[in-house]
């Protein structure tokens, strides 16, 4: 009834400011601790200083800064659970409101419709919150390698610039940002294009999931919930569309990511549940085939090699599965252990498969018989990745939507090359793809897609 969809209604929105409650009342403990770790970190910092102070004073204001952002961390969660609470409760007012005033039922199931969507965007909402640093360690101090990349700079001692060890995701790059760990030095820009809005007509999207470009420069953008796939130019001019709802052959259901074969042009597309499947259409939009219904689970990304073969990975049971161009199962394996979610995956000429880890901010390195070569980037330069790339200069481009929107160029061993940030904010960024050496395409939550040059950057 009515009723019951209104006191429904009422009792999950209650429950969720009730769990913020609590989590509010948790962020007041951290706060205690957090002023600690500040704390001590300030006074190990002081104690440095005394000793470096006429050669690290850049490293350590960046330092300070750091501990500074971080001092905010426990104001911004209190701001963002409070906004949320007062966001709840003006909805659960507007509910009851409403409830208390029930005269014209036809009215009143319009509403209960209306509420149950707004309260299922409010449910799935997710609260964005900084991130803390270990409270129960001291703060981290620089390396041996940063103090002997700056007296090696400052004294040119040939012995100081012999200790410097150039590791992969080293925080010592040539541009003089000796502490990348916690100020990066990222430059700032703005997009360059956008285009797309919310909608089911030609050139609007109701979840743009996936995005690949292809060798032709074409933008191709999974329309996952409207079951099609449209193909833009680089400036948002629809060239193309394809798609009809439905689990026969020929048609799309959920479509997902997508890539397109350096080979044959045509597109690859994984489709979600309840389908879990690829699907592979020619350029111009007609159907091929499809293959690996009862073979994989849940597609999370998919790339093509110089050979066509398609590499599709999935999350959940952590496996990687190759095909080649007619569907058939070249090797699949699994990697569990290694990895923790999957959410991207691209492939070099060498046939090394890079995989990029959102939970562990990392990428991991695969070759094809499943033998874990390497892990790259995991100690601070990218967080929450949710793309991996590789340019046409074969530099590897990491993604990913902590705070901003953040593009990070590094070299196959994963030395850091260049780093930009995007001075908007998005909703959510779903998926990118790299065109050329510079050219970033991203597609977000709020059903649009973004162009970043990053050659303006340089």
């Amino acid at each position: 009834t009515c009723t019951e969809v209104f006191q429904n209604l009422s009792t999950r929105i209650r429950l969720e400011l009730e769990k913020h409650q609590k989590e509010r009342q948790n962020v007041e403990e951290t706060d205690v601790k957090l002023k600690e770790w500040m704390k001590r970190a300030k006074a190990s910092l002081q104690e440095l200083k005394q000793v470096f102070v006429d050669h690290l004073g850049k490293v350590f204001q960046d330092c300070e800064d750091a501990i500074s952002k971080q001092a905010r961390s426990v104001e911004i969660m209190k701001e963002v659970y409070e906004g949320r609470m007062l966001k709840g409760q003006m909805l659960l007012d507007g509910i009851q409101a409403d409830f208390n005033a029930l005269q014209n039922l036809a009215k009143a199931y319009r509403d209960a419709a209306s509420y149950t969507h707004k309260v299922d965007d409010f449910l799935q909402q997710k609260t964005v919150l900084p991130i803390l640093p270990d409270l129960d360690e001291d703060f981290p101090l620089p390396s041996p390698n940063v103090v002997a990349k700056v007296l090696a700079q400052a004294t040119n001692f040939s012995y100081c610039a012999g200790l410097v060890k150039h590791e992969p995701c080293s925080p010592v790059s040539d541009n003089g940002s000796f502490f990348r760990e916690f100020s990066p030095m990222k430059r700032k820009l703005n997009y360059d294009v956008n285009f797309g809005s919310f909608g089911v007509e030609d050139g609007q999207f109701s979840e743009p999931a996936g995005i690949c470009v292809t060798t032709a420069g074409l933008v191709a953008v999974t329309d996952t919930k409207n079951h099609r796939v449209q193909v833009f130019d680089e400036i948002g001019c629809l060239k193309l569309a394809f798609g009809v709802s439905g689990s026969n052959p020929g048609q799309i259901l959920y479509p997902y990511c997508i890539a397109s074969c350096p080979v044959t042009g045509n597109f690859v597309i994984t489709e979600r549940t309840p389908v879990h499947q690829v699907q592979v259409y020619s350029s111009s939009g007609h159907f091929i085939r499809r293959f690996g219904q009862n073979l994989i689970q849940f597609p999370r990304g998919v790339t093509v090699d110089k050979n066509g073969n398609i590499i599709v990975v999935e999350c959940k049971v952590m496996r990687v599965t190759i095909f080649d161009q007619l569907g058939n199962v070249i090797r699949s394996f699994c990697a569990a252990g290694i990895m923790s979610f999957p959410m991207d995956v691209c492939v070099n000429d060498n046939y090394e498969i890079f995989i990029v880890d959102n939970r562990r901010h990392s990428v991991h390195v695969f070759d094809y018989n499943g033998n874990d070569l390497r892990s790259i980037c995991g100690n601070g330069t990218i967080s929450f990745p949710i793309s991996v790339n590789i340019n046409a200069a074969g530099e590897l481009v990491v993604t990913d939507n902590h705070q901003s929107f953040n593009m990070t160029f590094f070299n196959q061993n994963g030395e850091l090359i260049r780093a930009f940030e995007s001075r908007n904010r998005h909703l959510q960024c779903l998926a990118s793809a790299v065109h050329g050496v510079d050219k970033i395409f991203l597609a977000t939550k709020d059903f649009r897609v973004y162009m970043y040059d990053c050659s303006k950057g340089k």
